[in-house]
């Protein structure tokens, strides 16, 4: 894995289907100069985790680590990604999500079986699109403070509590 320090003006990394990656190097994020850096496509690749050095991204938008099925959890540095708005995490092996996940506007957890705690709604007030095919089986009550959703897809034969969101069509 290539040093990343060297790549100041990077606004999207792609390394998709390196499923015999098993590590990415620290040096991502690491550096102030990565501030273009916009998109992280990290999809089929073997990480468990990201490195902490994830959370210096301040300008990255989209995150996706899907079905990356060793993945376990966020780093708690990711906190301070704050203008991160599409949080795909399709098919990883993640068991919960940090307290604090931003101004979020995408969030997918389909097909993580071992997802169990889901965070308080009301601090993902921006969320707009939510797909929830997981292991869960109770959403935060707070689920009515989002506040434009399009999309909640909550599609999982073990769901036991719901709340109806919006008005019938």
């Amino acid at each position: 894995m290539p040093n990343f320090s060297s790549m100041p003006n990077l606004e999207r990394l792609n390394i998709e289907g390196c499923t015999s990656l098993r590590k990415l190097h620290s040096s991502i994020g690491a550096f102030p100069e990565m501030k273009f850096l916009k998109e992280l496509l990290l999809n089929r690749i073997g990480i468990k985790e990201l490195p902490s050095s994830i959370g210096y991204l301040t300008s990255l938008d989209i995150l996706d680590v899907s079905w990356c099925l060793k993945f376990q959890k966020l780093p708690n540095s990711f906190a301070n990604m704050r203008r991160l708005r599409k949080l795909y995490m399709r098919g990883t092996n993640i068991k919960e999500l940090p307290s604090t996940i931003g101004y979020l506007e995408a969030l997918d957890l389909s097909y993580c079986s071992n997802f169990e705690n889901f965070l308080e709604m009301e601090k993902t007030k921006f969320l707009k699109d939510l797909l929830v095919e997981t292991a869960i089986m109770e959403l935060s009550s707070n689920i009515g403070c989002l506040e434009l959703p399009k999309t909640i897809n909550l599609n999982h034969h073990g769901f036991t509590k719901y709340c109806y969101y919006g008005t019938p069509e």
